[in-house]
């Protein structure tokens, strides 16, 4: 079975950086971009400085300081595609980890949005990188977001499955499945094919990079599991992660 993942794995690590590359001009007109706008804002803040307006100086400081930010996630999304292969797996108690990161969820999502959190009482451990795992949550909390931009509910549960069940490459065995779901706009079936496709985004040129999902998923890969999502327009969306289950640890003699 482990060889099987780590083949499965392998294919999955070729694919996601041929699309990185064939993506190369895209990603390279949005960091050129970012950089234009650093530099411009670096420019104006000279000029308003030798021109005695400081008074402006915070405000073109700001804008620098957000496309700093649109840089930085971009590059960390995109390692976090490209090489999940370079994460440092560990054994992880997926409740634990989940009700550690919940202040931080409740920050990205806004008190527009209730967090509705349900796990398991038992123990759910699996292999994977925790911050990959904390990432891909993340990245699940910030699209819910976006497609609830009124409000709505993000909920978050854990289960513990025997599979099989009829998921294109997923083996049999006992998995945590983290499921995520949101009371937003929803998903045409067009949509949900292409959602996990590097750089697609629904969102406007200065909202998204598209790289969110495909950072999930890209994730799952490497944790030897998979992922889809369930979802009709106006009637929210729901992604569901499957990680094969760790086996219990041997006691000591």
């Amino acid at each position: 079975m482990r060889e099987r993942q780590d083949q499965a794995t392998g294919g999955a690590q070729l694919r996601r950086l041929a699309a990185v590359g064939l993506m190369t001009p895209s990603i390279a007109h949005d960091v050129n971009n970012m950089l234009q706008s650093v530099g411009g804002v670096l420019h104006m803040i000279d000029r308003r400085i030798a021109h005695g307006s400081p008074e402006e100086v915070a405000m073109l400081t700001a804008e620098g300081l957000q496309a700093i930010d649109r840089a930085t996630a971009l590059s960390k999304r995109l390692m976090a595609f490209g090489r999940p292969g370079a994460s440092m797996q560990s054994r992880v108690e997926v409740n634990a980890l989940l009700r550690d990161l919940k202040p931080l969820l409740q920050w990205a999502l806004g008190f527009e949005i209730v967090l509705d959190m349900s796990l398991t009482e038992r123990e759910l451990e699996t292999w994977c990188d925790p911050q990959d795992l904390e990432n891909a949550v993340m990245n699940l909390a910030v699209n819910a977001r976006d497609a609830m931009p009124e409000g709505g509910v993000f909920s978050l549960r854990t289960v513990r499955a025997e599979l099989p069940l009829d998921l294109p490459g997923l083996l049999s065995g006992n998995y945590v499945i983290i499921v995520a779901g949101d009371t937003g706009e929803g998903m045409t079936p067009e949509v949900i094919t292409r959602a996990f496709d590097p750089f697609f985004t629904t969102k406007g040129p200065s909202e998204g990079f598209g790289m969110g999902l495909p950072s999930v998923k890209a994730f799952v890969d490497a944790s030897g599991g998979v992922v889809d999502i369930i979802s009709r327009p106006g009637l929210g969306a729901t992604v569901r992660l499957y990680l094969p289950l760790a086996r219990p640890k041997t006691p000591p003699d």
